[in-house]
């Protein structure tokens, strides 16, 4: 900056230099050849010693007369020199009088010049204050946030390994539990009567559920710690698919709901975890029974595309509202269905979506309220290709 001003000043100052000159060409020269035209041809009858003391007066004269109007121009491009070192200095500048000529119309072009400036550089100086205040709130924002996310990591995981721990815990209980039950049924303890077979049953349905919740808080702990394992090999996808209808029919029966299998016979192997797509299969399938009304119907369909095979669950119960459609697979989401209480966790399809995902595919939903639902998900078939051949 100290060597723009520097510079600016030199060259101020060869403006200067060039003004005396254009003064002293510009006065002194038009005034020796007036001088010269008046002792020529005005006076020349006086004889030479006497031309050259008039010549001399004639000249002061003149020069006196030049020297106003020339002074005001020197005063006046000394204010605007001066000025401009000013606005360059970024100083402020007092408006230039002004003269009505060229002169005065430069002072005041550099005038509004001036007030431009000033207005831009107060404008800077507000947004560069501004600007920092932002930065500064930005940085605390952000310091703010890491320390948010810093400790909402560590509740993460400290709820992840407390729900492993209990789920743990509980699942040997119960499992002892079911299996006691179980056996009670079957009789191996002696006869029960109608009314004890009932609450029994009631007993071992609900161990089931609690079961199946153990297991999903299970299997999302391992996925948020990423320990969750696939054990793929080469499986028929029809035959996945028609051991889980199998194992649902008694399910269907009690609610009298007809289940369609529309699968095709030509479906091809895939490689992939036959346990975790079975869980896929089974949970939207149970998901189709219990929100399809009594006397309903389930539409199970399949197809191969070009790159993977589609499998889809179609009910026509309830229908999910549009609002929640986007919101059906995020963890401990549970969505009303209108007619019939919301029970569960809400992880059974955000581990199907995890499933489904670890193994390339897709799913997704469509659904309209009071029309039901048609849940869809796929498998790739190029990848299968390329493992099948890399020695599965």
């Amino acid at each position: 900056m100290e060597k723009k001003r520097a510079s600016l000043s030199l060259k101020n100052q060869g403006i200067k230099k060039k003004a005396v000159i254009l003064y002293i060409l510009g006065s002194l020269i038009p005034l020796l050849f007036s001088g010269y035209l008046i002792a020529r041809y005005i006076l020349p009858s006086i004889s030479p010693a006497e031309n050259l003391p008039i010549i001399i007066l004639l000249i002061l004269f003149l020069s006196f007369l030049g020297i106003l109007p020339l002074s005001r121009m020197m005063s006046t491009i000394s204010r605007i020199v001066k000025g401009s070192e000013k606005v360059a200095q970024g100083e402020k500048l007092k408006p230039l009088e002004i003269e009505e000529d060229e002169l005065g119309r430069l002072a005041t072009s550099l005038n509004l010049t001036a007030e431009r400036i000033q207005k831009d550089a107060r404008e800077l100086q507000s947004n560069t204050q501004a600007l920092q205040e932002a930065r500064y709130q930005l940085n605390k924002s952000n310091q703010d946030l890491k320390r948010v996310n810093q400790e909402l990591e560590r509740l993460s995981k400290a709820k992840t390994l407390f729900i492993s721990k209990a789920s743990h815990e509980l699942r040997n209980p119960l499992s002892v539990i079911k299996e006691s039950i179980s056996q009670i049924l079957e009789g191996v303890k002696g006869k029960v009567n109608k009314e004890q077979e009932e609450f029994l049953g009631m007993a071992y349905r609900n161990t089931n559920r609690l079961t199946l919740l153990i297991n999903n808080l299970l299997d999302l702990s391992q996925i948020e710690a990423g320990r969750i394992e696939y054990r793929r090999t080469l499986v028929d996808i029809s035959e996945v698919v028609k051991e889980v209808l199998d194992a649902t029919r008694m399910q269907a029966d009690k609610k009298r709901i007809k289940i369609i299998n529309n699968l095709p016979a030509n479906l091809p192997s895939l490689w992939l975890d036959k346990s975790r797509i079975t869980q896929v299969c089974t949970n939207l399938l149970d998901n189709a029974i219990k929100f399809s009304k009594e006397g309903g119907r389930v539409i199970v369909e399949a197809r191969e595309e070009e790159k993977d095979v589609e499998i889809s669950i179609r009910d026509f119960g309830a229908g999910i509202k549009p609002q929640n459609i986007d919101l059906i697979f995020d963890r401990f989401r549970r969505i009303d269905s209108g007619y019939l209480p919301t029970q569960g966790l809400g992880l059974g399809l955000p581990i199907c979506k995890e499933i489904v995902e670890n193994h390339q595919g897709r799913i997704g939903v469509e659904s309209k309220l009071g029309e039901g639902s048609k849940f869809i998900f796929t498998l790739p078939k190029e990848k299968n290709e390329q493992e099948n051949s890399g020695g599965g």
